[in-house]
């Protein structure tokens, strides 16, 4: 995988034909699947991101994380550190 293009990079007005490349960040910004979900939020907001692609050891693509699966993992946990 070469990049990913965060939100705060696009501008206001971009021609349709131009061409992704002008616009994604290289290089891409990842995590391994073995890390913990902490770590994948402190990236994401470091690099201001919103999503994070999620590589194995061989650096291939195995998924996505996003803000939203993180807030859904911390839910969890508070509603099981509260016995819910």
């Amino acid at each position: 995988m070469a990049s990913v293009t965060a939100k705060h990079d696009m501008r206001p007005i971009v021609p349709a034909e131009q061409e992704i490349r002008f616009w994604m960040r290289a290089p891409a910004i990842t995590i391994n699947l073995a890390a913990p979900l902490s770590d994948a939020l402190a990236l994401m907001r470091e690099q201001d991101i919103r999503r994070l692609p999620v590589v194995d050891e061989n650096f291939m693509i195995v998924g996505i994380i996003t803000e939203s699966d993180l807030f859904e993992a911390l839910v969890q946990q508070l509603d099981h550190a509260l016995g819910a």
